[in-house]
């Protein structure tokens, strides 16, 4: 089915997408035009490829009919970028073809080289490719080629900055080719091993020229400028729409990567990114800018502390949380002073934890202290951050990341010869551990500990004063708990494999018990509704198969009996409710974890009749093929009273168009139930054909087919 007219194109695409397709091919960013025939039903068509460059290079394909009137009929239009719906590469495509058809411009192909099938590629006309740019540029003398940069800033004067930026960095350049030549010459005359001093002084004359780490302000004009382009502020909403929020980001990673000798622009983009995110922030509150202040932490971490981002994209994060890193600097005192005001900022008055929790200013100012190996700083600064966490409403929470990471910073400079000094006046590590032994992350390295040195009593014992602590307080201790379960069931399957480790106190019969206590409470009891198949199988796997059928049917059992129960009290809770609603108002963790059970010990029969005694529609749909398989007429009666009461409860289209998706695909799982389900269709199409008449349900409903006599 054609899509429209080329001339009247834009009434397939929102507004915003069309704004940026025309800034897309204004920036020449539509290459590669080629052409070829193909015949489609008869009919001959033309197909267009081209590749637009957005975040990366995306192949854009359109199938056009001429038309008498010169204009084009869009037979089909495709793109390989990620947008699901049309996108702006297809806009800017479509404008390219359209101005040059305009123009009597677009490339013209022989009819004998044309091609008939769709797929094949065949010979092309590739329009870029009748310009030979390198060529034309020889062509001119010193002064035509000013000339045309003078026009060119005419015409763009946006290029100035990148004149500006290339100018910044070929300056750069030449500085580390003769500081480059300079190492060469010297080390003609040395041994190999003599080379990494030298080529460390290479390295601090490089440097030499940018000791002082001195910013052009007319560099950072143009790199501002660069940055205010990437991040539009007044059509940033563009982006809480487009999946290609990823494409700025793109360029602001090649733009950052420009100047990977003159780190004090690196440091100078990311502040003004982060900074620029953030006011962005303050007007689009509703935006999600997550990625973008990553992004802006990752460079910092790049040209703070050299952190090059990991296998899923993400680089340094300011995150309590965080292991502990020694991380090196050799970025002067001045632009040290300058990311630390920076900090006190973004943490006072940007406000960043409002876009996410996980963002902890103070641990980037931590990671400064430890970058410049000011270990007492980082010491005093983190006990200071410890103690105002104290008082804070996220104690329990920051706290224990916190304590983890004093305990691998005391360590280090307990276990760092070269720290000696300061290891005389720094807390023990035994004592701190033993102070704060009531967060569970301090107590897990007690328990971690006792296991490495075969101490299973002293780790038991641990755990199970970890679950009394957890039960003292007030909110929060159900998760605490869980976490000591699994700590439970980890030890006892490590002491079951290992005999050494048991005790008289802790033999196996004791083990077995503490394993499947526990991994039953994972598996089901704190599941809320649903079961970890992890766990079940590890309770499951502690009996004999003996034991085990007498194990879980007991269960079932009590889950049964607890179902009953809920059941029992809807009634007495609503004398006057129908025995129908109250099997509908039942206990639904119960329930499904029963369900659950029935499944993972392949008992179909029973999955089918307890969902019949209960019926819940999502179960029934969830475990169709079980009812049909047990019985077919109870769900062929079960749909015909369910379709009953939802032709009552729907008004919209949308609703009439679900129902009737409904019965058709129940029909194509069950065909059988045409004998009652098409006679109840049909009273619905005579009743709602006269008052109160319905005509898009009766449209919908003609929709559903019922079979080859239908």
């Amino acid at each position: 089915m054609a899509l429209g007219k080329l001339s009247r194109f834009e009434k397939l695409f929102r507004n915003t997408i069309i704004e940026r397709g025309c800034d897309y091919e204004n920036m020449g960013r539509v290459t590669q035009l080629s052409k070829q025939s193909v015949s489609t039903h008869g009919i001959k068509t033309k197909q267009y490829v081209s590749y637009v460059i957005g975040s990366r290079s995306y192949q854009v394909k359109l199938l056009l009919t001429d038309l008498p009137d010169k204009d084009m009929v869009i037979e089909s239009m495709s793109c390989q970028c990620p947008y699901d719906d049309y996108c702006k590469h297809m806009v800017a495509m479509l404008l390219k073809v359209r101005t040059l058809q305009a123009g009597g411009q677009l490339p013209t192909i022989d009819s004998a080289t044309g091609m008939d099938c769709y797929n094949d590629v065949g010979s092309a006309e590739v329009l870029d490719g009748i310009i030979d740019k390198d060529k034309m540029i020889h062509s001119l003398d010193e002064k035509a080629l000013r000339n045309f940069v003078q026009h060119c800033f005419l015409r763009h004067p946006e290029l100035i900055d990148e004149l500006v930026i290339w100018h910044s960095q070929y300056q750069a350049k030449a500085h580390e080719n003769n500081a480059h030549s300079k190492v060469n010459t010297n080390a003609s005359a040395k041994q190999d091993y003599e080379f990494s001093n030298l080529k460390d002084e290479r390295i601090q004359d490089i440097s030499s020229k940018y000791e002082s780490f001195e910013h052009h302000p007319i560099v950072l004009q143009s790199l501002y400028r660069q940055i205010d382009s990437l991040l539009d502020l007044d059509d940033y909403q563009l982006y809480g729409y487009e999946p290609d929020v990823s494409e700025p980001l793109y360029q602001f990673d090649m733009l950052f990567n420009q100047f990977t000798t003159q780190p004090q622009y690196q440091l100078s983009m990311a502040i003004y990114w982060m900074d620029t995110i953030l006011r962005l922030y303050d007007e689009y509150p509703d935006s999600d800018l997550y990625e973008p202040v990553n992004v802006g932490f990752a460079k910092l971490g790049k040209v703070l502390f050299n952190v090059e981002d990991n296998d899923y994209g993400i680089g340094y994060l300011p995150d309590w949380s965080q292991d502990f890193t020694v991380y090196h600097t050799y970025l002067p005192d001045t632009l040290i002073t300058e990311i630390k005001e920076k900090i006190q900022y973004w943490q006072y008055e940007g406000d960043i934890r409002q876009i996410s929790d996980n963002y902890h200013m103070e641990r980037l100012y931590f990671d400064l202290f430890i970058a410049k190996q000011d270990w007492l700083g980082a010491v005093n600064f983190l006990n200071q951050s410890i103690e105002k966490t104290k008082i804070s409403s996220y104690r329990d929470f920051e706290l224990k990341n916190m304590m983890v990471l004093k305990i691998g910073l005391l360590n280090y400079i307990h276990n760092t010869p070269k720290l000696a000094i300061y290891s005389k006046v720094v807390e023990p590590v035994a004592q701190l551990i033993k102070d704060y032994q009531h967060l569970p992350a301090i107590r897990l390295m007690l328990i971690n500990n006792a296991m490495q040195e075969g101490k299973l009593e002293d780790a038991m014992s641990f755990i199970e004063e970890g679950v009394r602590i957890a039960k003292r307080k007030d909110r929060g201790y159900h998760s605490e708990i869980e976490e000591w379960q699994i700590q439970f069931v980890n030890i006892a399957s490590q002491a079951l494999k290992n005999d050494t480790l048991q005790t008289k106190r802790y033999d196996k019969d004791k083990l077995l018990t503490i394993l499947r206590e526990n991994s039953k409470a994972l598996a089901i009891e704190a599941s809320s509704g649903r079961i970890n198949e992890s766990y079940y199988q590890q309770w499951k796997d502690s009996y004999t198969e003996t034991e085990w059928q007498k194990t879980i049917k007991a269960k079932q059992v009590e889950l049964q009996h607890s179902l009953q129960q809920s059941i029992d009290k809807s009634i007495n809770d609503a004398p006057s409710m129908n025995s129908y609603f109250a099997r509908s108002t039942f206990d639904r963790s119960t329930y499904a974890v029963l369900i659950q059970i029935y499944e993972l010990e392949k008992q179909s029969e029973a999955l089918s009749a307890l969902i019949k005694a209960h019926p819940d529609i999502y179960y029934i749909k969830r475990y169709q093929d079980e009812l049909i398989a047990n019985d077919a007429s109870w769900l062929i009666d079960f749909y015909l009273q369910h379709w009953q009461k939802c032709i009552e409860n729907v008004g919209e289209r949308k609703h009439y168009h679900e129902l009737a998706q409904d019965i058709q695909i129940m029909l194509e799982a069950l065909p059988e139930g045409k004998k009652v389900w098409q006679p109840m269709v049909a009273g619905w199409q005579a009743r709602f054909s006269t008052k109160p008449r319905r005509p898009a349900l009766l449209d919908e409903l003609s929709k559903i087919r019922w079979g080859n006599d239908g």
